[in-house]
């Protein structure tokens, strides 16, 4: 009996030996990524009312498949999937937990859902689970997360841009703001707010709205009694039609300065002609730009969603923070894990080979852009009227 004994424990040893003399594998130990794979995640809306924002994640599986046609990166594929979230901050918290827990992913792409982003960021921080977002809360860039990116201006920045425009470029003399009375639309108001009381200026009406709310006649009223020549819309392209109708009916005609969220088709079909003269930014290219990265999103989102419009603002968000997730995994090279992606990250500066314009990210910097070019609704159609404007620093 002593023999045998002796014997397996000097067989568990010597397999012990064997073992710890092979040769590791690539990312055997990281999360989601195999030799020949990494696996990666993005909460989206794919159902309920705010469905219409799934096409963000659309335009990430899009450039991911395109990616995968081509052989991968650095040998290995894309496996991206998708949770339906409908934008309720429960649901993106169900989701990320399976995507971690469950599924085990490398990363998660491409999410919308501002508070459901801020719900669940301490827990992929906590996790070592990288978030590349298409959302841009000041609260989630301020002061930066290791893991979490985003590749838009943060809404504080956008605030910042739009109230130096409204006032150097639109002459704007009495401002009025319509604004969503969440995290959010409060990010942008700060931006707003402390350019104007930098430059002695105050709003002659502030109208805020909730998520409750379905019609606007009385933000409508409220803002034209106080007579502003400009009125801002902190608001999306499914809230701000609701006003522009409503203003429309009662002969409010101020010049009407949306943030970037209103800068797509959507608005056009929503709002009808009572969008024609808005005004908003964009953080992209304008869809139907001569860019070589426009035409081959065009091509590959046209090509694996035929029956969406590619000249969409939504699935080109998307593709950006997919474009940028691989543009980092392709600096990481095989070695992948989350602190090198971190490293390969912040290793981009002024990139201009994706969407974004001049992307940067750094150490103390998660807030990839900080740039807006300037549209206008003419005819019915939405042109750029501004190239991009650009901020050093963000105070």
């Amino acid at each position: 009996m002593q023999t045998k004994r002796v014997g397996w424990g000097l067989f568990m040893i010597a397999a012990l030996a064997v073992l710890l003399l092979l040769p590791v594998r690539a990312g055997a130990e990281t999360q989601g990524v195999t030799d020949d794979s990494v696996l990666v995640g993005s909460y989206q809306a794919l159902s309920g009312p705010q469905s219409i924002v799934s096409l963000v994640g659309k335009g990430a599986d899009a450039y991911f498949k395109m990616v995968n046609e081509k052989g991968g990166i650095n040998g290995r594929k894309i496996n991206f999937i998708m949770e339906d979230d409908q934008y309720q901050v429960a649901r993106t918290v169900a989701a990320v937990k399976k995507f971690v827990e469950r599924d085990r992913v490398f990363a998660l792409v491409g999410g919308m859902n501002t508070a459901g982003v801020m719900a669940t960021i301490q827990y992929t921080e906590q996790k070592k689970v990288l978030q590349i977002t298409g959302m841009a809360s000041s609260k989630f860039l301020f002061p930066p997360m290791k893991y979490g990116f985003s590749v838009r201006p943060a809404s504080y920045v956008t605030g910042l841009i739009m109230a130096n425009y409204a006032l150097d470029k639109l002459g704007a003399k009495r401002i009025g703001i319509f604004y969503y009375d969440s995290s959010y639309g409060l990010d942008t108001m700060d931006g707003l707010m402390k350019v104007f009381k930098e430059r002695g200026v105050e709003p002659v009406a502030k109208a805020a709205f909730t998520s409750q709310d379905v019609e606007f006649s009385s933000q409508a009223l409220l803002l034209k009694d106080a007579k502003p020549d400009t009125v801002i819309l902190v608001s999306s392209f499914r809230d701000s039609p609701r006003l522009l109708t409503e203003a429309e009916k009662i002969g409010f005609k101020p010049t009407f300065f949306g943030i970037t969220e209103n800068n797509t088709p959507v608005l056009l079909k929503l709002a009808g002609k009572a969008a024609e003269g808005v005004v908003m930014p964009s953080s992209l290219p304008q869809p139907n730009s001569d860019m070589p990265q426009m035409a081959e999103y065009r091509k590959a989102f046209s090509q694996y969603y035929p029956k969406e419009n590619a000249f969409n603002s939504l699935p080109m968000i998307g593709w950006s923070a997919a474009m940028t997730f691989g543009e980092a995994l392709k600096r990481a090279g095989r070695d992948v894990t989350p602190d090198k992606m971190v490293e390969a990250l912040e290793s981009i500066k002024n990139w201009d080979g994706g969407l974004a314009y001049r992307l940067t990210f750094a150490p103390d910097r998660r807030d990839g852009q900080r740039a807006l070019r300037m549209c206008q609704v003419k005819e019915g159609k939405i042109v750029q009227i501004e190239d991009f404007i650009e901020i050093d620093k963000v105070k």
